[in-house]
């Protein structure tokens, strides 16, 4: 039992020392943009995920495969930078962790919000190997990771940024996701999940 509560703290610390910044703030820019500069938005510069971290993230995913209850909540930001405001939406998840093309591992959850008494279906798509950088693995218990891609739109394109940090203790998960666009914080999500 104390070996067992000292593996857990040792990985809380692991995970606290290697845990990329995220921010916190709307529209604050992204901790990627502001350490690399220009950099950030050359997708060619992306590093390949190595075969010995990505034998690492199907044991993680494996572990994730399953039936999941819990609770979300989502941040969403509006109104001007200089007069940010923030939008929250709590829910109860019902999930389905499987895998999909490509290594891929998706979450498809039902989520019920209680303040609007309405019920909604959420895909997520975790791992995607072409869209992946920096990713941290510090052991079989914690990921974290982004996703970089171009999106077009009707007046050109828009440059996203996703990024993720998964914590597993025993059969409880824990997902941060935040999500950048041209740089710039716009939401951000909390998952807490218990596996069936």
């Amino acid at each position: 039992m104390k070996y067992k509560s000292l593996k857990i703290a040792v990985t809380v610390l692991l995970c606290a020392l290697t845990l990329p910044a995220y921010a916190e703030t709307c529209y604050e820019q992204s901790p990627n943009l502001v350490t690399g500069g220009d950099v950030y938005y050359d997708l060619v510069m992306k590093k390949k995920i190595s075969r010995k971290d990505d034998k690492k993230i199907k044991a993680f995913t494996k572990q994730l495969k399953g039936e999941w209850r819990g609770k979300a909540v989502a941040v969403s930001c509006r109104g001007s930078e200089k007069n940010p405001k923030t939008k929250t939406i709590k829910s109860k998840v019902t999930a389905n962790m499987v895998e999909g093309v490509e290594k891929q591992l998706v979450l498809k959850a039902e989520m019920y919000m209680k303040a609007k008494k309405a019920t909604a279906n959420t895909t997520l798509h975790f791992f995607r190997r072409d869209n992946m950088f920096n990713a941290v693995i510090a052991d079989e218990n914690f990921v974290s990771y982004g996703d970089r891609l171009r999106r077009r739109t009707g007046k050109g394109s828009q440059f996203i940024e996703t990024t993720y940090a998964m914590q597993l203790n025993d059969k409880k998960l824990n997902i941060k996701i935040h999500h950048y666009i041209s740089g710039v914080l716009i939401a951000h999500e909390k998952w807490q999940l218990s596996k069936k």
